[in-house]
């Protein structure tokens, strides 16, 4: 899973050097895009099927509400109040699977 904006220059590929050391981790640490993607290779990775996929679509959603609401990726930008305005959004945001608003839990899982 890569939620990294190649056209974006600001956004470098980062890697995981398990050789030398296992949290030794080497990725543009000002991207959000980046840690959310550390995240999920690391919390995320290997879980249930479902899980997997809930918890990616999650973040995906993430990720593209908040470069275009705050417009960059740069991770200092994340505050609490956009995270509320996110889940915000969702209550407002019909399902693709279901054609209804998400459900509480839905969006509280977020």
């Amino acid at each position: 899973m890569n939620f990294l904006d190649h056209e974006n220059p600001k956004n470098r590929k980062f890697v995981i050097d398990k050789i030398f050391h296992p949290l030794d981790v080497h990725f543009d640490t000002n991207s959000l895009s980046a840690w959310l993607s550390y995240y999920y290779s690391v919390h995320v990775k290997g879980a249930p099927e479902k899980t997997e996929s809930a918890k990616k679509n999650d973040l995906s959603k993430f990720v593209h509400f908040f470069q275009s609401e705050v417009g960059h990726d740069l991770v200092d930008n994340w505050t609490p109040a956009v995270s509320k305005q996110f889940q915000k959004n969702l209550c407002k945001t019909i399902s693709d699977k279901t054609g209804k608003p998400y459900k509480a839990t839905s969006i509280n899982r977020t």
